[in-house]
């Protein structure tokens, strides 16, 4: 259904384009054009390249029901080096910090694929919120189980060992209250953050959907400053990531 919703909604919009195209050509010979007109056309433009941006997300999201899991033997301590220096660089472009920690000595079976494809939207999403620093913590299984928004009980029932768990914590303004209860829901946006106009609001929505592809289960949360004096205080954001 998402996909022929998709493919239904690209027919007019390529006619839009082709209108726009025509009308910017047109615009251009005018002598002295409107700046209120230019401006228009450049809302009319950006508008219609988000609309072909959720349309190619809903066809990605119909893709990952087709994902195929790829487990194999994986040495975690090789796979983390590769994400530190993968997002090293890109938090010092954005000028922040960012670190690992790993604690798993051996190999753990998982997808490599499915798994970056997870992370990258999870920290790209949480270097983009935080203020200074970004950790990732990678840690062997316990039971898969995560509390909070995300757990789905026909998954979770603390009976599955959690073969590789990952923690991606920021320094970030945390999630609102609504974030919390719905940010795991495709097209959410947090209207409490700057930037929710110009972000699809599908990356935690897409880790998701990988991660219990994979059979693990996914959390967020925020953290607190000090619980024992006050439980208002946020310092940050975390994400949790079990994977089975």
């Amino acid at each position: 259904m998402i996909s022929a919703f998709a493919h239904d909604l690209r027919t007019p919009l390529t006619v839009m384009k082709g209108h726009l195209d025509l009308l910017e050509t047109e615009f251009q010979r005018w002598p002295a054009p409107p700046a209120d007109v230019e401006s228009s056309i450049g809302y009319l433009r950006d508008s219609l390249e988000s609309m072909e941006h959720y349309i190619d997300t809903m066809r990605e999201l119909r893709r990952l029901d087709d994902w195929p899991v790829k487990r194999a033997p994986v040495g975690v301590p090789t796979y983390v080096d590769r994400i530190a220096g993968t997002y090293s660089a890109l938090a010092g472009d954005l000028g922040k910090e960012f670190g690992v920690v790993c604690t798993v000595h051996g190999s753990v079976e998982f997808d490599t694929a499915l798994l970056d494809c997870v992370l990258a939207n999870v920290i790209e999403n949480a270097l983009r919120h935080a203020r200074r620093r970004v950790q990732v913590t990678f840690s062997g299984g316990g039971e898969a189980g995560c509390i909070g928004a995300g757990s789905d009980s026909s998954a979770v029932h603390g009976s599955t060992p959690a073969a590789l768990v990952v923690e991606v914590v920021d320094d970030g303004r945390g999630f609102s209250r609504k974030a919390l209860s719905h940010a795991l829901e495709p097209f959410f946006r947090d209207e409490a953050r700057t930037d929710a106009a110009h972000h699809s609001g599908l990356g935690l929505t897409i880790a998701e959907a990988l991660v219990k592809r994979h059979g693990g289960s996914i959390a967020i949360a925020n953290m607190i400053a000090n619980p024992e004096e006050c439980a208002d205080v946020v310092s940050g954001a975390r994400v949790s990531l079990e994977i089975v």
